[in-house]
């Protein structure tokens, strides 16, 4: 994620990305259509793809701040095992 002060004053911005692994740049596949992996061509690491960019304001941030506070709370309880509200 990311985010911070957006131009319009009182407004806030939050980018969300997913990672995921290069897609290959270039498949062999046999006459029976499985690829030959060996043969794959692609980067390594992680891309990061644009999934959205929330825009908000103050208020809005901070009603979404707590909700993600109740939610940590409750995951982590389920986590360890405790009783969660």
């Amino acid at each position: 994620m990311y985010g911070g002060p957006a131009p319009a004053l009182g407004s806030m911005t939050m980018t969300v990305f997913s990672g995921r692994t290069p897609l290959p740049e270039k498949a062999t596949n046999d006459a029976s259509g499985n690829e030959i992996v060996k043969e794959r061509v692609a980067k390594y690491g992680i891309e990061n793809e644009l999934e959205c960019t929330l825009v908000m304001n103050l208020e809005t941030a901070k009603i979404m701040l707590k909700w993600l506070e109740g939610a940590i709370n409750r995951t982590e309880a389920i986590q360890q095992g405790r009783p969660w509200k």
